[in-house]
């Protein structure tokens, strides 16, 4: 009685003989009917294939991407970040409104902070201290006196609690 222990397509099937009297002699006819294995080393099993496949971009695996889509994971937060605007650069553009939304900085905490729209955009800018301290002594402290104004939006980095974060800061054109 043979009793397969592998069906791997790149092994030749292993057989062992179950209760006969001599085992050698079976083992010896099973060699003589199929080939033996292809013995390989332990790290073939154990190292990368040599040639991992290439990652498709969405567009290549699904097909088309639809234009709405989101090209980088920064698209896919609802604010606005520092991510969002070109490095180094200062970017025009006009106050529509503020609003006050809840916002969850951290897990487990809410937070009501206003949050700048402008025009032609679809995401808004939550507002930090340093720039509601700017849009206060600029426009005065009547929050729509910004809207329809022209401001210019840059992203730096700064220290916050010993960390560099970026951030955008507001200036005028």
């Amino acid at each position: 009685m043979w009793r397969i222990l592998s069906s791997d397509p790149d092994w030749t099937a292993i057989a062992f003989s179950i209760h006969t009297p001599n085992p050698v002699s079976s083992v010896d006819r099973f060699r003589q009917s199929k080939p033996l294995p292809q013995i390989h080393s332990v790290s073939s099993y154990t190292s990368s294939p040599p040639n991992p496949p290439t990652p498709q971009p969405p567009s290549a695996v699904s097909g088309r991407r639809p234009p709405d889509a989101p090209r980088t994971w920064s698209d896919l937060d609802p604010y606005l970040k520092a991510a969002h605007l070109p490095s180094g650069k200062t970017v025009p553009a006009t106050v529509e409104k503020i609003e006050f939304q809840t916002v969850h900085p951290r897990p487990g905490k809410e937070e009501i902070k206003p949050v700048m729209y402008f025009q032609g955009k679809q995401k808004g800018l939550i507002l930090t201290s340093t720039n509601q301290d700017f849009l206060r002594a600029t426009f005065g402290d009547e929050i729509t006196a910004s809207y329809g104004k022209p401001i210019t939006l840059r992203a730096i980095r700064k220290t916050n609690a010993g960390k560099g974060v970026d951030t955008i800061i507001i200036g005028l054109p």
